[in-house]
């Protein structure tokens, strides 16, 4: 255990190792810290025998001795648990090392008995070990680094067999007290098993102060003036308080004095649940549930979640410090919004193509200026609580306020839209990055979010409002999921339809392929040149199209990493994700592709899918950065494809994610021919696109296995949430609006099993 990086870090930070070969050991290592003694306990009725640590220090290695043999050969011991006591404090934790029972029939006793040693002790519990069980498709735990799966059955391929048998875990005072705990996985060459490493810091942790960033309180909201509520302290002298009274002699004034203290501890208690309620996330639990440690468990595991402790460069060296981390993103965002502009010509010889779209009645409606009356719609549509971006506002205030900052609030953004002037500052916006999985280890594994300022939003909210109306007219038939009173589940409908027909299609002369493209970070390359063409060639006025691009060009960005921000830049290229209108300009950018798509087919070299005879022929159909192109399996046709894409990229520096991207090929198609199809397109070829748009893209034999990935998301939040924090109600509503809801969009174009849907009830049943 190597020591503290810094002197100047007061960290408390420790480790277990858990090594498998011929015994079980358990090896802490805790820093800067004395431990007193270790109390040893194990399940075969022993005794608890307790070994004396004095003068230990925090630098040498404690072992546990040996107490079963791993494997399961000495099936009546199953786990050793460990109280960890601190000599300088009351504090303790406790460790239990676990093993599953391998034989199926008599694994329930052994559940039976961890949960009731989890029934013994309130205080912070961590248990790792062989479960010898899979609990699901895709587990999530705490943060997982290096190889995911722990076992392997060490056969020759087709038989080999991984599986995530090990694992560690801890109650909600655990996580609450170390929310940075990590996982290791460390591949051993002696055992078919990985060593598990916990790695964590204790909240005891002196931080790094930093400036701090204003943030609007959803407490102050309970002020008529919005006034600071009392803190924490404050709260503390009301319980001081309400306890000296009640120590105090009995008699009226005492009672009418303890009413009143109680009842500003009530509110000061509510107070706290706004403001964990806005931290954690959590909007559909109704105002007035007191339980606050509920709130705090979610703000703990989206602040675990979301902690990017290192990450990998281009060169595969790993970065842990933090000014190195922050020199690996700007250099990544600043490559990403740095443009390699195409020529103008490139881009005219490609929007050449497109017909203008928007009509005469289009142009007055976009024509006439903005009013109030539009503005107040656009803050009321959105959500209260949304995420502030640099202002630190939340939509909430202007809900409450709009009376009193109505004319203020509107005269500024009504400059914007029918003035066309916008200081810098307003349109400043921080990007949060969120792990796409866990433990990411490069910058593509993390999602980006914008945050903007509420003025700027309410502006971007008008002008989205105005585009909407007119979507059916300007967008092409191959993208119904943007078009007023059409849904998004006509896309799922219609390549569920196209991939089972490409499926069960056995034609031995000429076979079609699927081809589904993802777009790498497709809002950041759109090209600002090329917005600008494709608006004014759709027919968009000059004055309009100058609005857009100031919301556009007028951006800077600033990084944010685990809290704090990096120094403000300028980008040359891009689209804000998370902004109203991002989504509408890049489906017009989109367009462009469907135009190419519609000019190869009317000269015949493209050809789409019929399921029919008399069905309509479909070459494509899109869904943002979501792409399906359907055409005939040879190879001047995938020429053509490929042609399109190379065009495309050429004018608009949009890119395919190729690692994302597969191709599907119809039976009766010769081997041969397949092959020279990958290698003209250089997309890998597969059986069946699994899923398009969150849904099963072709049917199978089980259905349930279509939709296993709904129970496991199930059984992942029922994992995720302790039950020991909420009511009865609680746990009502929670099955309500979230349970109950995650089969809501498979429902809205499959119909489910129903032994699918009742182990779904039992699930929640179970919850």
């Amino acid at each position: 255990m190597r020591n503290a990086d810094s002197e100047k870090e007061a960290e408390s930070e420790a480790e277990i190792l858990l090594g498998k070969n011929s015994n079980f050991s358990v090896i802490l290592s805790p820093r800067e810290k004395e431990l007193s003694s270790i109390q040893i306990s194990s399940s075969d009725g022993g005794e608890k025998s307790e070994q004396s640590l004095d003068g230990v220090m925090g630098r040498d290695l404690v072992a546990v001795p040996i107490i079963f043999i791993a494997g399961g050969k000495n099936a009546r011991v199953h786990h050793i648990d460990v109280d960890i006591l601190d000599g300088n404090s009351t504090a303790n934790w406790r460790f239990t090392g676990f093993y599953g029972e391998p034989d199926a029939s008599r694994r329930r006793e052994v559940w039976e008995k961890l949960v009731c040693l989890s029934s013994q002790s309130d205080a912070p519990w961590l248990c790792a070990g062989d479960f010898n069980e899979v609990l699901m498709q895709q587990e999530k735990n705490w943060s997982i680094e290096g190889v995911r799966y722990t076992w392997c059955n060490r056969r020759q391929a087709p038989d080999m067999v991984w599986a995530r048998l090990d694992r560690a875990c801890g109650n909600s005072v655990w996580c609450e007290r170390n929310p940075e705990t990590v996982v290791m996985h460390i591949a051993v060459p002696y055992s078919d098993h990985v060593m598990l490493r916990v790695q964590w810091r204790g909240t005891n942790v002196t931080k790094e102060k930093r400036k701090c960033q204003f943030r609007f309180d959803a407490r102050w909201l309970q002020s008529k003036d919005c006034q600071k509520s009392k803190s924490q302290r404050d709260l503390k002298e009301l319980e001081e308080t309400y306890r000296k009274l009640d120590a105090s002699p009995i008699n009226r004034s005492r009672h009418t004095q303890m009413e009143q203290v109680r009842r500003e501890i009530e509110e000061c208690h509510r107070r706290d649940m706004l403001k964990w309620k806005q931290h954690s996330k959590i909007h559909w639990l109704c105002d007035g549930y007191s339980n606050t440690r509920f709130f705090h468990s979610f703000a703990y595991t989206r602040y675990r979640q979301n902690m990017i402790r290192r990450l990998r460069d281009e060169e595969r060296v790993w970065w842990e410090r933090e000014e190195d981390i922050q020199g690996i993103l700007l250099w990544y965002f600043r490559e990403i919004f740095t443009s390699n502009g195409p020529s103008e010509s490139v881009i005219n010889e490609v929007l050449s193509l497109v017909q203008p779209r928007v009509t005469l009645e289009m142009e007055q409606v976009l024509a006439t200026p903005f009013t109030a009356k539009e503005v107040k719609t656009a803050i009321f549509s959105m959500f209260p609580f949304k995420s502030p971006g640099p202002d630190g506002m939340l939509p909430v205030f202007f809900h409450k306020f709009w009376s009193i900052v109505d004319s203020d609030v509107t005269r500024a953004v009504l400059h914007i839209l029918n003035d066309h002037v916008m200081l810098n500052k307003m349109n400043y916006t921080h990007i949060v990055l969120i792990p796409k999985c866990e433990a990411p280890k490069m910058v593509a594994q993390l999602r980006s979010i914008n945050l903007c300022n509420v003025i700027v939003k309410m502006a971007s909210k008008c002008v989205a409002n105005r585009l909407k109306l007119m979507l059916d007219s300007i967008l092409s038939q191959s993208k119904p999921g943007f078009i007023q009173g059409r849904l998004i589940t006509d896309n799922v409908f219609l390549a569920f339809k196209l991939n089972h027909y490409l499926q069960s299609s056995r034609r031995s002369t000429r076979g079609c392929i699927a081809l589904k493209f993802d777009m790498s970070k497709a809002y950041d390359r759109v090209e600002w040149a090329f917005l600008r063409g494709t608006l004014l060639r759709l027919g968009f006025n000059h004055r309009f199209v100058a609005l857009v691009m100031l919301l556009v060009t007028t951006v800077s960005y600033s990084l944010t990493l685990n809290g704090k921000h990096f120094r403000y830049f300028h980008p040359k290229r891009g689209i804000r994700q998370g902004d109203a209108l991002s989504p509408y300009l890049f489906i017009f950018c989109s367009e462009v592709f469907s135009y190419l798509i519609q000019d190869t087919e009317r000269w015949g070299q493209l050809t789409g899918v019929a399921v029919a005879r008399q069905a309509p022929r479909v070459s494509h159909l899109f869904f943002v950065n979501d792409t399906l192109v359907f055409c005939e399996a040879t190879a001047e046709q995938i020429g053509e494809v490929r042609r399109i894409l190379r065009v495309y990229a050429r004018a608009s520096r949009q890119e395919i994610n190729l690692q994302k991207s597969t191709m599907v090929i119809s039976g009766g198609v010769p081997i041969a021919v397949k092959h020279l199809l990958e290698v003209v397109l250089r997309v890998t070829v597969g059986p069946r696109h699994d899923k398009y748009l969150g849904l099963p893209a072709v049917g199978g034999r089980s259905r349930e296995a279509l939709f296993k990935s709904i129970r496991d998301r199930m059984w992942n939040r029922i994992g995720e949430w302790n039950t020991k924090m909420l009511s009865q109600a609680g746990k009502g509503v929670l099955v309500e609006a979230m349970l109950q809801s995650l089969p809501t969009y498979a429902m809205s174009s499959f119909q489910l099993p129903i032994g699918f849907l009742q182990s779904l009830e039992s699930l929640m049943a179970y919850f």
